[in-house]
């Protein structure tokens, strides 16, 4: 019989921590409200006489990713004028910390490496009730990771 999931080893999304290195300067990013990195495999697909599916190669990677912060930090928009006025453009690392101390799982730590936006709100109004938020795309380079959650299924 199979052993389901208990629900305290799901992890909560809350629960952690997102950092910003720019030039070697770390800050701690207090406002965001989500953020994701991923990675999507590119594949050719590869065909041949006599099979009737065809095969699909790995041939690279591509790097993509999001955050979304209440608007308050102005630091992005100033490297962003920075490179208006001199050409000098910025990459950045984000490390991601998952931590649910409720969650038998652990801590997670992963930086994403060589960011680099794809655009910037300059700036925005708006008559609702809500409050302002800047959504950031961006595309990174590679990734590392200090630590994985704890073992819970051996796929390999």
């Amino acid at each position: 019989m199979a052993l389901g999931m208990n629900g305290l080893d799901a992890i909560n999304g809350k629960e952690g921590t997102l950092t910003v290195t720019v030039d070697g300067k770390v800050q701690e990013l207090g406002m965001c409200k989500t953020a994701s990195a991923k990675v999507e495999k590119i594949k050719k697909e590869i065909k041949s006489v006599g099979a009737r599916m065809n095969k699909h190669k790995t041939v690279g990677m591509n790097g993509t990713g999001e955050m979304v912060l209440h608007t308050m930090y102005p630091s992005f928009k100033k490297l962003l004028d920075e490179y208006l006025k001199t050409g000098k453009d910025f990459y950045f690392n984000l490390t991601f910390t998952n931590e649910d101390p409720a969650s038998p799982a652990g801590k997670q730590i992963v930086t994403v490496q060589n960011c680099l936006f794809d655009e910037v709100t300059l700036a925005e109004l708006n008559a609702d009730d809500e409050t302002l938020e800047d959504t950031l795309p961006f595309t990174h380079e590679g990734w590392a990771f200090a630590q994985h959650y704890n073992e819970g299924i051996n796929i390999t």
